[in-house]
């Protein structure tokens, strides 16, 4: 749907799943600020597996086929285009996305820049716990207040880097309330804030 005219070139294989993509200079830039080694990483129903900083410059594209990863990435500056399952939409500042598990998606830039976060899941429930949060059929969030999904990826950010006793644990707990927040913004979207604020903490 947004595959450019010219030939895409593959870039990643392992047989299941294959991305295709184009690059522009040194873009796409990864910044990991957090990753966890797979030796770290308990058999919990839910982790994080990364958290990284990702810059894009216009033309930047990517088609991938069966994605490996489960990850909730938020546009910090610019916009970009995201097309899933027959529909594309613009992603704007402020706005997020999912990318489920196995999903065949494409992602466009046509802006001079474009920086977003990227949070990366695991764990042998992450799908069941995002269909518990209400959030498997979405395409875009726009969260009514994204500093709270900001003040969550930073508590995980201390948490990741410090690396202190029992951290997995509380980032499990942390990617929880993140995706409970997120999906707040579809299922309480037209109730008063105090009785989404309860309702969450009894979810919780």
């Amino acid at each position: 749907m947004l595959e450019p005219k010219s030939s895409i070139p593959l870039l990643y294989s392992n047989g299941q799943a294959s991305t295709y993509g184009i690059n522009v200079g040194k873009y796409p830039h990864h910044a990991y600020v957090a990753d966890v080694p797979r030796k770290l990483l308990p058999e919990l129903p839910l982790t994080v597996d990364f958290c990284r900083r990702d810059e894009w410059v216009n033309g930047c594209y990517r088609k991938c086929l069966g994605y490996e990863l489960c990850t909730i990435e938020m546009v910090e500056q610019g916009s970009l285009l995201l097309a899933r399952n027959g529909n594309c939409q613009r992603i704007n500042a402020g706005e997020l996305y999912l990318l489920h598990r196995g999903s065949d998606h494409e992602v466009l830039v046509d802006q001079p820049m474009v920086k977003k976060i990227t949070i990366a899941f695991g764990g042998n429930m992450v799908e069941q716990l995002i269909d518990r949060s209400g959030l498997s059929d979405l395409n875009k969030i726009v969260p009514d207040k994204p500093e709270r999904f900001l003040r969550l990826w930073h508590e995980m950010l201390a948490e990741l880097r410090q690396r202190e006793d029992g951290f997995q644990l509380r980032c499990s707990a942390i990617a929880y309330n993140l995706l409970l927040e997120i999906g707040r913004c579809r299922i309480y979207h037209h109730m008063p804030e105090l009785i989404i604020d309860a309702m969450i903490m009894m979810d919780r």
